[in-house]
């Protein structure tokens, strides 16, 4: 039998974002050829295969945990 290892894969970076209230804020996230992406809102067990749009009208901070995977 042959077996195949691939190199671990590169984790996908982002940058914190600033913005005032009320605007638009877009994230995004280049993942590695070939992987998928999933978005977690933290403190939730639900994932989305497409990037959250946040609520800018109010205010605070909002983390979102961005992973890839084959």
């Amino acid at each position: 039998a042959n077996v195949t290892i691939n190199a671990t894969p590169i984790a996908p970076e982002a940058t914190s974002q600033v913005v005032c209230q009320g605007e638009t804020v877009t994230l995004s996230v280049t993942p590695i050829s070939g992987a998928t992406v999933r978005w977690q809102l933290a403190g939730s067990t639900a994932t989305f295969s497409t990037a959250p749009t946040p609520n800018t009208n109010i205010p605070g901070m909002t983390v979102y945990y961005v992973t890839q995977s084959y």
